[in-house]
Order: C-alpha cells, then structure tokens, then sequence
C-alpha cells in the first residue's frame, strides 16, 4: 500500500517519548496518516504537553479523546481544545468508563452538545462485566438518534463479530474498525467472520493496528492477508487502507 491510514493507535505509555514513539513506529510502517485515541487521563496528558505538534500535524493526525460521563466536567478537554483551535473526535468505552444502559440518555445529551462528526465505540467484549459489554447495543442505539452523525465501532464487534455486522448493517451510518481484532483474533473462529466483515463491507470498514497492545507492521501484515482472503480489488484496498479513514476522519480547518 502506498499510503496507510491507521484508524485506531495510542500513545505508548511505556515508552520515554511517547510522541516520538508513535511517529517511528508509524514510518517503519508506512503509515502516512492515524486516529491518535486518548482514552485515558496520563494520555491526554501527553497530548496537551505535545499539542503544539499535533496541531501543526493535523493533516497527518486526528485526534479522538474519551467522554467520561463519571467526570465532574465531561465536556472539558473538548472545550479547551476546541477554544484552541483543534476539534476532537469522541470516544466511548463502556469497559473503562463503566458505561451502562441507563447512561444513554446522558450519553445523547453530551453527543448533542459536541455535535461531533464522527463517534468510536469500543465494542471488544473482555472480562466478567457483562453490564459494560453493550458497545454494539449501544451504537445501534445512537445511531437511530443521530442519523447524521457516522458511528465507528471499534474493532468491529471482538467475538461478537459476525452479530454485529449482521445487527448493525442494515444502518448507513454504521461503520466498523477492524484494530485489535485483526490481530488479537487472526486465526481464531473470528477470523473467517472478519474476512466475510471485509467480503461485504469494504466500503464501511476501516483498518486499524490498536498500537501499543499490536506493532502497526503486524497488523498491516495481517490486513493485507485478511484483503486478499476476501478478494478485495486495488480500490476495495485503497477504502479499506485509507480513502474511509479520510472521508469520516476529515482533517481539521
């Protein structure tokens, strides 16, 4: 591939310079473009202490941050960065922010106050609680009350992948990332349902490495196999690789 957008990488916590990190990791990988995702405090730390960087690099970076309903002020780091010059992108992780079905409505409130383009759910199902596993039920949800607004869901379902696309296709505003899965899941019963995932969906998913948890390198290995077991063509590729990152990742004006 000649240009490589990663729809889903983090800071490397572990690593002395975090921002250096990413950017080496992404050249030795020939990814030109990434979603850089701050899920947690310690990485919008980071992002603050380099935001200079990224907004100079906005058409290289794009950048979605957490929303925590827990926190005493939800919309914060959105306002600050916004009052800055750099729009975010949201996330929502129902695991790491213990997001149950009765927080939909708070959810709908704060998404209409952001009026954002384009949402990330993580819809990995990992761990006993099973009231935090609804990423999929949740984007189906939003997605009838946002029409307008596309949803991503984050490594494409993890072993729910073959319901989630079955569920969730039939809504034009659904979109999936297959980061973590392609890896995590290369080989296991999921991985005949990621290549079906890419068959009939190439226009609606996006390749993603989930960096640091996979090395960018692997996971474009394994995307690119993934491709050729599904019989995508050059412009399925290009859709799947880059041009759908693009169109629901715009870079900042």
């Amino acid at each position: 591939m000649n240009e490589i957008f990663d729809a889903h990488m983090h800071f490397s916590l572990n690593a002395s310079n975090p921002r250096q990190d990413l950017c080496d990791r992404m050249a030795q990988s020939g990814i030109t473009k990434a979603m850089l995702i701050l899920n947690r405090a310690e990485e919008k730390q980071l992002f603050e202490q380099d935001f200079s960087f990224f907004q100079k690099h906005s058409d290289q970076f794009r950048i979605a941050a957490i929303l925590n309903v827990r926190d005493d002020s939800p919309l914060a780091f959105f306002e600050n960065c916004a009052r800055s010059g750099m729009p975010l992108f949201v996330k929502l992780h129902p695991r790491i922010t213990d997001i149950q079905r009765a927080d939909s409505p708070l959810i709908c409130d704060y998404l209409a106050l952001l009026q954002c383009r384009t949402v990330i759910i993580d819809c990995f199902a990992y761990g006993h609680h099973l009231e935090n596993h609804i990423g999929m039920e949740l984007g189906i949800e939003l997605a009838q009350r946002f029409p307008q607004t596309n949803f991503v869901l984050a490594h494409a379902g993890g072993s729910r992948l073959l319901e989630c696309m079955l569920c969730t296709r039939t809504l034009p505003n659904i979109f999936y990332d297959i980061s973590l899965s392609c890896c995590y899941l290369y080989g296991a019963s999921t991985h005949a349902d990621m290549v079906q995932l890419l068959k009939f969906n190439a226009s609606r998913t996006l390749f993603g490495s989930d960096y640091p948890d996979f090395l960018p390198a692997k996971a474009v290995e394994n995307g690119l196999a993934l491709a050729d077991e599904a019989g995508l063509n050059d412009i399925q590729k290009a859709a799947l690789f880059r041009e759908n990152a693009e169109r629901l990742y715009p870079a900042a004006r």
